[in-house]
C-alpha cells in the first residue's frame, strides 16, 4: 500500500514547485480503496478534503447500523443530506433495529431513491424487540411496508437476510416471494433466522420461490397442523400448497416434457422437521438439487418418518456434496445408516458429528472416504467416542485444518464431561493420553501439520492435573496453530503438577501464527512469570478455573 511521507494527501511534494506530481489519487482509487476498510476512509477524510471527494463512493458503500453509535452517526443532518446525493454508491445495508425511533431517524435509508448498486440488505430486530408484542405490530405497521418497497425496488440484490420475517402476514408474504422470484439468478443467498415461525401450509411456497437461490439458511418453526385443530380452510390451504408443489415436481419422470425442475441450491439448512407434510416437502426438494454443497439433516421429532430420511438420503445423488452436518439427528435414532452415508457421500470437506449412537463406525466410514480431503471435524456430543477415535482422526486427515472435540465441555463452565438430556446420559468425547500405544519416542503420529484450529478434551494420569509431555511435544510440531484449547478432565482432588505447564509453555514457542490460547483448569499453574511470557508471544490468553472465568487482569 502506498504511504506518503514528504507529500501531502493531494499528491504534491511539500518544498518542490506545485506541478510536481508524486501520484494522482483518482488514478489510484481503486487500488486504495482494496486496501482500507470503512473505519480508515472516516479517518482519512478528516485529514484531506481531496482525499474525501476522491473515495465518497467507497465512503458510503457499506452502511452498518449495528450500533446505537452507528446510528447516531448515520442520523445527523449533514450524514442524511450526504446520503441522499449517494444512493447510487450504496452496495451493502446492514442493520439492527432496537426500536421504531431508529427506523424513523433514518428516512433517507427508506425513501424512494432506487438504490442501483446494492446488492447485500441484512435487516435484524433485537430480541427485545421481536419478543414484545406491541413493539411488533409497530414494527408491522411502519417498517415491513418500507422494507419491502425497497426490496421491489432494488434490482441487483444478491443476498437478503431477514431475521424478523414471521410470513404471518399472507400479503406481506407473497410480496416478499414475488420479489425473489422476480430476481431470478442473480438472487445468491436468502436466510431467516431466530427461530422465526413460519405456517407449514406456507413452507411450499418458500421453497418453490426460492429454486434459483443458491444458500438457503431456514432456522424457523414449522407451526404445523395437529390432528385435531385442523379447520376445513386450513386443511384446503394445504391441499393447495401440496397440489402447486407436487404437482411440479411429480411430473419430472423419464418421459416428461419441457425443462426439468431443478433447484439451484448449495446450502440447504432447515434444522428441525415435526410434522410428515414438512418431511414430505423436504425430500421433494433433495432429490432435485445436483448442485448441493451443504447439507444440515434435519432432525426429526417423529420417529416414524426416520427411515424415509435415511433411504432419502442413501439414494439421492449430491455430487458435490462437500459439507455435512448431522448434528440434529438424534443420538437414539436407528434408521439412519450414517455409516453408509460416509461411503455414499465421499470426499467430504467438512463433518459435524451429533449425538450419534454408532459414532466408532461412522468415523472409520468417514475416514475410509473422505480422509485426504476433510479440512472441519467437529464432535459435538457423543456416547463412544474415546481417545482411540480422536487419535485415529488426528493420524489420518493431512489436510485437516479445524479439529473441535469440545462437546459439552466448550459451554460448561463446572468441567462436567457428562450431560444430560431427556433422561439420557451423553459424554463428550476425550483423548485418554495414558490408553494411547505411543510410539518408543513418545511421538503420537499426528499427520495433521495443516491444523489451524485446536479444541481438545484430554485426560493425563490418575488424578494429576498435568498437560502430558507426549501431548505438549506433538502440540508443538502444529506450526501452523491459531487458536488452541486445551480442557483437562480430571477429578476434584486432582493433584497438582506445576512443572508441566511451564515445559509445555517453553515447548510452543515455536507456535509463532498462535493467537488465542485456553488452558482450562490450569490457572492455578501460572504463575506471574508464565504470564508475562504469554502476553509477550500470545495475542489472547484465557486461563479457566473449575468455578470461574479469569482474565489476565484478574491473575
Amino acid at each position: 500500500m502506498i504511504k506518503p511521507t514528504n507529500a501531502t494527501y493531494s499528491g504534491h511534494v511539500l518544498g518542490s514547485s506545485p506541478t510536481e506530481i508524486v501520484f494522482s489519487i483518482p488514478l489510484l482509487v481503486d487500488l486504495i480503496s482494496s486496501y482500507l476498510s470503512p473505519h480508515d476512509y472516516y479517518s482519512c477524510s478528516l485529514v484531506s478534503r481531496d482525499f474525501y471527494e476522491a473515495f465518497s463512493p467507497y465512503i458510503f458503500s457499506t452502511i452498518d447500523l449495528r450500533t446505537y453509535m452507528a446510528f447516531q452517526k448515520w442520523a445527523r443532518p449533514e450524514t442524511q443530506i450526504k446520503l441522499w446525493t449517494q444512493f447510487s454508491a450504496v452496495r451493502s445495508v446492514t442493520s439492527t433495529f432496537g426500536d421504531t425511533y431508529h427506523f424513523l431517524t433514518l428516512p433517507a435509508l427508506f425513501s424512494d431513491s432506487e438504490f442501483h448498486r446494492l446488492s447485500v440488505l441484512r435487516c435484524h430486530l433485537l430480541p427485545t424487540v421481536s419478543s414484545n408484542y406491541s413493539e411488533n405490530r409497530l414494527w408491522n405497521q411502519f417498517y415491513l411496508p418500507s422494507v419491502l418497497l425497497l426490496i421491489e425496488r432494488i434490482p441487483n440484490l444478491k443476498v437478503l437476510d431477514l431475521s424478523f420475517f414471521n410470513f404471518d402476514n399472507d400479503e406481506y408474504a407473497q410480496r416478499l416471494l414475488s420479489a425473489i422470484r422476480k430476481k431470478g439468478r442473480r438472487f445468491q443467498e436468502f436466510q431467516v433466522g431466530e427461530s422465526v415461525i413460519v405456517k407449514s401450509g406456507n413452507l411450499p411456497s418458500i421453497l418453490c420461490s426460492c429454486a434459483a437461490v443458491q444458500n438457503l439458511k431456514l432456522d424457523i418453526i414449522l407451526d404445523g397442523f395437529e390432528h385435531g385443530n385442523i379447520t376445513s380452510d386450513e386443511m384446503e390451504l394445504e391441499m393447495m400448497a401440496r397440489q402447486a408443489l407436487f404437482g411440479r415436481v411429480d411430473a419430472q419422470g423419464d418421459g416428461a416434457k419441457g425443462p426439468r425442475l431443478e433447484f439451484a441450491w448449495r446450502e440447504f439448512h432447515v434444522p428441525s422437521i415435526s410434522y410428515n407434510f414438512e418431511l414430505e416437502v423436504v425430500f421433494k426438494m433433495l432429490r432435485h438439487c445436483p448442485l448441493l454443497e451443504h447439507l444440515t439433516v434435519p432432525g426429526i421429532v417423529e420417529l416414524e418418518p426416520m427411515e424415509d430420511l435415511g433411504s432419502m438420503l442413501l439414494t439421492s445423488s449430491f455430487p458435490r456434496l462437500q459439507h455435512l452436518n448431522l448434528e440434529c439427528v438424534d443420538a437414539y435414532t436407528e434408521f439412519i445408516n450414517v455409516p453408509m452415508l460416509f461411503t455414499v457421500f465421499s470426499s467430504l470437506k467438512s463433518v459435524v458429528f451429533g449425538s450419534l449412537r454408532n459414532p466408532i463406525d461412522s468415523i472409520d466410514s468417514l475416514l475410509t472416504g473422505s480422509s485426504h480431503s476433510l479440512e472441519s471435524i467437529t464432535l459435538v456430543v457423543s456416547t463412544e467416542i474415546k481417545g482411540e477415535c480422536i487419535q485415529k482422526i488426528l493420524s489420518s486427515c493431512p489436510q485437516l485444518k479445524i479439529f473441535d472435540a469440545l462437546g459439552t465441555l466448550g459451554k460448561d463452565l463446572e468441567m462436567r464431561n457428562i450431560m444430560e438430556i431427556n433422561g439420557f446420559r451423553y459424554w463428550s468425547p476425550v483423548l485418554e493420553i495414558q490408553n494411547l500405544a505411543l510410539s518408543g519416542s513418545g511421538d503420537m503420529g499426528w499427520i495433521c501439520h495443516n491444523l489451524e484450529v485446536l479444541r481438545l478434551n484430554f485426560q493425563s494420569h490418575d488424578r494429576t492435573l498435568c498437560i502430558p509431555v507426549s501431548l505438549s511435544q506433538q502440540i508443538s510440531k502444529l506450526t501452523k496453530l491459531k487458536e488452541l484449547r486445551l480442557h483437562c478432565v480430571a477429578e476434584r482432588d486432582e493433584i497438582l503438577e506445576p512443572d508441566s505447564v511451564q515445559d509445555a509453555l517453553l515447548e510452543w514457542r515455536s507456535l509463532s501464527d498462535l493467537r488465542t490460547l485456553e488452558l482450562r483448569k490450569f490457572s492455578p499453574l501460572v504463575g506471574p512469570r508464565e504470564l508475562d511470557r504469554i502476553q509477550q508471544q500470545w495475542k489472547s490468553w484465557n486461563g479457566y478455573s473449575p468455578t470461574e472465568i479469569e482474565s489476565p487482569s484478574s491473575l
